[in-house]
């Protein structure tokens, strides 16, 4: 596949040169509407009352540098309709994002207020940027009714993450499930009596990276698949590319570690996205969880490049969308990215309200002079 010859250049030169993808703006200078109409919004809040629902929703919260992912399956209300949050983004220490207070705003804007159930708390990984805003979400003044948790199971160094994980194994009332290789599979088959099926690809407790303890999964719904890879490291999906291929074609693809350089390499993403497959949807999306001016360089822009090669332009999706000139702190909240599935296999991608105010049912809600 020939390489756009973008890769070293900023991203201020990227945006003049034709054929460059925009690393700012999700999706390129391309005409088109990119967010969710307000009927949209509408029935996802909506989902929220819904005797039962027939459509899986997927929010990929803007919790600025982190992850954050909110997923509300089809089902019955009170009985196989489920409510799982993957990760909560950071805690808001040492002047970076407050993902979990970002993620609690989001869900209560839709009418997911605290003290709802959430049936599964997933923590994908030991850092910071994935356990920290969970600790508000279970803990916090405004936690909700966790119900189940789990995690790799993973030892850390981090001694931040060693306290989470002592706090979460004496919570009253917490279902905790773990090591997640070992335990999630079976949980996986109850989140939505079957209608929705979860494979994990990916889960190691005896890694020695944090990263490389990451969960791997996949989520299929209506002939249509979610690849979610945490801050997985390469080596592990190389790994995988070479020996499950076929288990990671997906339509969409949250892309690992927040687009880091060495995380997403070329086998991988041509298992993801193979080249003239008919078994998976031409619709393709890559999704980049990133905060603004965060010191990590993500996404490597090289890395916006390649993924934009195999989804189009298009199908590039960010959490940091027309964040320049944003701190990590003043960055989370307005690019959110809903995921709407329907049962007959229909998949609409776009932000949930960055050019328009979100619902004020809150005095924590957002304001028109904090949208882009």
């Amino acid at each position: 596949m020939k390489r756009l010859a973008c890769g070293a250049l900023a991203a201020a030169a990227a945006l003049a040169l034709p054929g460059c993808p925009d690393t700012d703006l999700p999706g390129g200078k391309l005409s088109g509407t990119v967010t969710c109409p307000g009927e949209l919004m509408a029935a996802f809040r909506a989902a929220s009352t819904a005797a039962v629902r027939d459509d899986l929703w997927i929010a990929f919260v803007d919790v600025g540098q982190g992850d954050g992912i909110w997923i509300r399956t089809p089902g019955e209300r009170e009985s196989s309709a489920r409510e799982i949050i993957i990760d909560a983004g950071d805690n808001g220490s040492f002047d970076r994002s407050n993902g979990g207070d970002a993620m609690i705003q989001f869900m209560t804007e839709n009418e997911w207020p605290p003290g709802s159930p959430i049936d599964y708390l997933i923590v994908t990984n030991p850092d910071q940027d994935h356990y920290g805003g969970a600790q508000a979400l279970l803990f916090g003044p405004k936690a909700y009714d966790v119900r189940a948790y789990s995690d790799p199971g993973a030892a850390s160094e981090g001694a931040g993450y060693n306290t989470f994980v002592g706090d979460v194994g004496g919570a009253a009332g917490l279902d905790v499930l773990r090591p997640a290789r070992t335990t999630l599979p079976e949980t996986f088959s109850r989140w939505s009596n079957g209608l929705l099926n979860v494979t994990l690809l990916a889960a190691d407790e005896a890694a020695a990276t944090d990263n490389g303890a990451s969960l791997v999964m996949r989520l299929d719904y209506s002939g249509l698949r979610i690849l979610l890879t945490g801050d997985i490291e390469g080596d592990t999906l190389e790994a995988l590319a070479e020996t499950r291929p076929a288990d990671l074609r997906a339509n969409v693809l949250k892309v690992a570690h927040h687009g880091s350089k060495n995380n997403s390499p070329d086998s991988f993403l041509s298992a993801v996205f193979p080249p003239g497959s008919g078994e998976i949807s031409p619709d393709r999306y890559a999704i980049f969880p990133v905060g603004p001016g965060n010191t990590y360089g993500h996404p490597d822009p090289t890395i916006v490049e390649k993924v934009a090669e195999y989804v189009g332009l298009r199908g590039i999706y960010r959490t940091d969308r027309g964040d320049a000139g944003k701190s990590l702190t003043s960055g989370p909240g307005d690019d959110h990215i809903l995921m709407h599935i329907t049962p007959d296999g229909r998949l609409t991608v776009c932000y949930a309200y960055p050019d328009t105010p979100a619902p004020a049912q809150t005095p924590q809600a957002l304001t028109a002079s904090d949208l882009n």
